[in-house]
This record gives structure tokens, C-alpha cells and sequence, in this order.
């Protein structure tokens, strides 16, 4: 929980600021921005379930001492989800000239495409995105060379819902290591 307490009158006195979540006093981390704005953090000690409502209680006074109360309840969100991966992580004798695929979705205010970073072996790829069913995104990467015989192949994938959960995956691969078979002598 994220906040900014304002006022352009005589200043916020943060020293009068309560805080309660769910009907508990907390102690959030307070940064006395100016005098006249004061900021609030609070991350809890174990995330909240998701479809919890939340309660937030917030009392406030100006240096003369005019005061606000401010009550509000949000509802907990799931981040979103990545599935299907292809490669699978940690596969290995993957064909050298592999397509990189993977899934993903979000079941509440949907994906932000513009948070999407998917990163092969470090470097920032675009990949081609595809609508499917229930709001889930696939992702395809064909890179423009095949991979190298026997290379572990890192993938990072980074990606938002449009309320700011976010979730980071990152996995490898194996490349196949052929051997050359027989050849015949030279006549």
C-alpha cells in the first residue's frame, strides 16, 4: 500500500499520521517528502489472498491541526500467469532451430503488452503475440539463426497485468549435441 499525503496550506504534520489495515495500527515507512507532502509505504508480511478485501484506515492532521480521515478497502489481485512453454523448461536434445513459445494471461484487469520483456540469452527479443481464449497472449520467438549444437538457451520473461501485479520467469533449455555419423572413405 502506496500513498501520498498533501497540503499546500501549513504543511502535513506527519507526526500525527495513524495508519490501521484491517482494523490493525500499522506502523508504515513514512518519507517526509517537504513540508508540505509526506509519503506512505506499507508491504505486508504475507501477501493477501487473492479476492481478499483489504481495509485501509488513514488519519491525518495539517500543522494547525485540521485533520482527515480517509477510509478505503481494495480487493487483492493475482498476478499474472505464464503456461505452455515450449521448449519446456529445462529440456534438453531440443532441435537447433527451435521456436521459442509460451503463454501468457491474466485472469482479473488483463495483460499490459507495453510491461512485456522477453530476453533470449540476454538479449531483448520481440516476439509475435496472438490472442487466444480467456485473455491469454501467445508468445512466439523464431530467431533468425539456429542455436549452437550443445548451448543452454536462457529465457526471461517479464509481464504485467493492467493494475501493476507483475510476475518474472526465467528458464533454460539445452540444444542438441549431434555427432556426425559415418563417412565413406575416399575412393
Amino acid at each position: 500500500i502506496e500513498m501520498d499525503i498533501k497540503d499546500n496550506g501549513s504543511g502535513v504534520d506527519w507526526t500525527s499520521i495513524t495508519f490501521a489495515v484491517d482494523g490493525v495500527s500499522i506502523s508504515p515507512d513514512i518519507t517526509v517528502i517537504s513540508s508540505k507532502e509526506t509519503h506512505l509505504f506499507y508491504q505486508p508480511g504475507t501477501a493477501w489472498q487473492p479476492g481478499e478485501t483489504v481495509q485501509v484506515d488513514v488519519s491525518a492532521c495539517d500543522m494547525t491541526q485540521r485533520c482527515l480521515d480517509v477510509s478505503y478497502s481494495f480487493q487483492a489481485t493475482e498476478p499474472p500467469f505464464i503456461q505452455n512453454y515450449a521448449p519446456a523448461p529445462g529440456a534438453v536434445d531440443v532441435p537447433v532451430s527451435t521456436d521459442i513459445t509460451v503463454e501468457v494471461g491474466d485472469t482479473g484487469s488483463g495483460i499490459e503488452t507495453s510491461t512485456l520483456q522477453f530476453l533470449v540469452n540476454s538479449v531483448s527479443v520481440s516476439p509475435t503475440m496472438t490472442s487466444m481464449a480467456h485473455g491469454v497472449l501467445q508468445l512466439s520467438y523464431a530467431p533468425p539463426q539456429d542455436f549452437a549444437q550443445g548451448q543452454v538457451v536462457t529465457v526471461a520473461l517479464s509481464v504485467c497485468d493492467q493494475r501493476g501485479n507483475c510476475i518474472n520467469d526465467h528458464y533454460s533449455f539445452t540444444i542438441e549435441q549431434t555427432t556426425p555419423g559415418p563417412t565413406a572413405p575416399d575412393l
